[in-house]
């Protein structure tokens, strides 16, 4: 079996997000909505402020963590955090001498 990948501009994708649209009700073109906006407006942030997050930011983080999805359903994953600054230190030494 061949692969076909298509690479769509805005309009083109804009055009099959309309036509999928007509054939859903409003809950469902609701959250398509919601899930392709938040796609289309992801960022990846490189820049970190040096504050401690709350206890409910992360549990938050781990919640979303937890319920991400996987390859085939593994939901292989470790957290572990960090608060002591010398071994955030030795940690991003050995992470590649991350900051």
């Amino acid at each position: 079996m061949a692969l076909s990948v298509h690479f769509l501009n805005n309009a083109a994708l804009i055009d099959i997000i309309t036509q999928t649209q007509e054939s859903m009700n409003n809950n469902e073109v609701n959250l398509m909505n919601d899930v392709i906006g938040t796609i289309l407006n992801h960022r990846s942030i490189r820049h970190f402020e040096d504050k401690p997050l709350t206890e409910e930011q992360i549990k938050t983080i781990v919640s979303c963590a937890q319920a991400a999805s996987t390859s085939s359903f593994i939901q292989a994953y470790s957290i572990i955090g960090v608060k002591d600054p010398v071994k955030k230190k030795k940690l991003a030494e050995l992470a590649g001498n991350q900051e």
